[in-house]
């Protein structure tokens, strides 16, 4: 990768995940916040992954067909579980403006199709 590709992936994610303004919008502390926040999400995450791993090797559940099956199940529920925290990544990155504009209606919304979601 060459350093001007660097500096636009850098950039990139700037733009992405630091709010508008930074660093004058922020206090000092912000991003050594951030920088310490983020591995400890990533490493509690998998450290939950590991529990229900554990979990299920302990009530027996890993051996012939039905540890097979629970072994996919559980593989499933941490992929969604990955799959939805890269999303709150994203869209928190790219709406994160629109979202501090009107929070309530924001939390509404998520509400709505929470309920929408559940009523399956």
């Amino acid at each position: 990768m060459t350093a001007a590709r660097g500096q636009q992936l850098l950039d990139a994610l700037k733009t992405l995940y630091l709010p508008a303004g930074y660093p004058n919008t922020v206090t000092d502390d912000y991003l050594a916040y951030q920088l310490y926040t983020v591995p400890a999400h990533i490493t509690g995450w998998l450290s939950i992954s590991l529990t229900t791993s554990s979990l299920l090797k302990a009530v027996g559940i890993n051996a012939g067909p039905v540890g097979a099956t629970a072994a996919a199940a559980a593989i499933k529920w941490i992929i969604k579980d990955g799959i939805g925290a890269a999303g709150r990544l994203l869209v928190g990155g790219r709406l994160g403006l629109e979202f501090d504009d009107d929070p309530r209606r924001w939390r509404m919304t998520a509400e709505a199709l929470t309920t929408a979601g559940a009523a399956q």
